[in-house]
């Protein structure tokens, strides 16, 4: 990414509000395991060369519309974001459409939002589900040392605070010598980095980065190839 890109996007993520206006409709589930369905086909329908040959969508099919939609939101730059957001504000008339168009406008968000961040390494879409408006995520956090019960405990307690407070769960926290793995339920309604560091800031004992997946739960080969700042595009994580 250019630094023009990366000024670009960033102008464009302050000018949306902290709290995302779309989901004043709400997430509907069913367009969220439709949207993972169609991911699962991205080969065909979300190359670059796919989704610039689409000149006027309002002339395409519903069908095509959602392919077009799912494809927007994988290869999302500032334009593309825009152009969902259209879709999202002009077919309120097709409820179906319409469903799927909000939740590619989050995925596109969050996709940009970690396109900027060093950190955060590692958003990909995938096979792990969720329940209701929330997505389920692997979180990797570690030490410089290795860390105690009692200090797993203490980083159990926040994050089960500050993910309650946004409508968000722990669901499970696994001690690894050095890292701790975190399964949480995420609200769309926030970003990864509000799920995150919320909590990860309060804890001075823990790296203030951390790994992110909601694809699979990351094992111990891959954890470590993170720690060591040796993954890389091939494992299916951003690296920006």
């Amino acid at each position: 990414m250019n630094e023009e890109e990366r000024i670009r996007i960033t102008e464009l993520l302050d000018s949306l509000p902290a709290k995302f206006q779309v989901f004043e409709k709400g997430i509907d589930k069913e367009a969220v395991k439709e949207y993972d369905k169609l991911t699962q086909q991205a080969d065909n329908i979300a190359s670059p060369e796919a989704v610039a040959a689409v000149k006027n969508w309002r002339e395409l099919s519903a069908e095509a519309l959602k392919d077009y939609l799912v494809g927007l939101s994988m290869n999302v730059g500032v334009e593309e974001y825009r152009k969902i957001e259209e879709i999202v504000q002009q077919t309120e008339a097709q409820p179906s459409v319409n469903k799927l168009a909000v939740v590619c406008l989050q995925y596109a968000r969050l996709f940009l939002e970690h396109s900027l961040t060093d950190e955060a390494i590692g958003f990909i879409s995938g096979g792990l589900g969720g329940k209701d408006n929330k997505m389920r995520y692997y979180i990797g956090l570690h030490s410089e040392q290795s860390l105690s019960a009692a200090q797993v405990k203490i980083i159990e307690g926040i994050f089960e605070d500050s993910l309650a407070d946004m409508d968000s769960e722990l669901e499970e926290i696994e001690h690894h010598n050095d890292y701790v793995l975190l399964r949480i339920l995420g609200s769309f309604e926030y970003t990864m980095n509000d799920l995150v560091l919320t909590g990860l800031q309060q804890i001075d004992f823990l790296a203030q980065y951390y790994l992110a997946t909601n694809a699979y739960k990351p094992d111990e080969s891959l954890m470590r190839r993170w720690i060591n700042n040796e993954l890389t595009e091939e494992d299916g994580f951003r690296t920006d």
